[in-house]
């Protein structure tokens, strides 16, 4: 288990590019890679009132990925604070029957493409793009945080804590989608 502390900022168009160039003077990226994450809902919503959120991330559709519990531990209004449990796996399927038949019925499928840079003694930075917008998300201790948000120059920038489902959610509601997964047009 390990403790996860993140933020993340919406950025205006043409913004990645900027970011991407000052985060590569801290380090070098990961190649860009197409996730599809499956997340994990009892049809009653107690997972969501007990705080507790299972997703499978699957890597560019191979059938391999990650296993994740993310359970909140707090409310806190300046970082996204959970724990989280992690494990690989090499059936993404399978996993996804299991977790439906253990009661977490309600699926919602979600799709991002993610460039990721591992700051030495630092955090971990996501440039993210969804089928809504673009984002950076950071991760880290809360004071690594705000030094990187600096060090990127979006210290006088809206932040979000929510998760990109419910940041979906957000979308969806404005823009009266009714389309629970989130999924770029083919």
């Amino acid at each position: 288990m390990k403790k996860e502390i993140e933020v993340k900022i919406k950025l205006n168009k043409g913004e990645r590019e900027k970011v991407r160039l000052k985060l590569n003077e801290f380090s070098s990226a990961t190649p860009l890679v197409k996730e599809t994450t499956y997340g994990f809902f009892t049809e009653d919503k107690q997972s969501i009132e007990k705080g507790i959120f299972p997703r499978i991330k699957e890597f560019q559709n191979n059938n391999e990925g990650l296993l994740t519990v993310k359970v909140k531990k707090e409310n806190n209004k300046d970082y996204f604070r959970r724990d989280k449990y992690e494990i690989k796996i090499n059936d993404v399927k399978f996993f996804r029957d299991f977790l439906k038949i253990v009661g977490y019925g309600r699926e919602i499928i979600f799709e991002k493409e993610r460039e990721s840079w591992k700051i030495p003694d630092s955090v971990l930075v996501n440039l993210d793009i969804l089928p809504f917008g673009e984002f950076v998300e950071i991760e880290g201790e809360p004071e690594q945080i705000e030094k990187m948000v600096k060090d990127l120059g979006l210290e006088n920038r809206e932040r979000t804590i929510k998760a990109y489902l419910a940041l979906w959610d957000d979308y969806r509601k404005e823009n009266n989608i009714s389309e629970e997964n989130c999924l770029f047009k083919n």
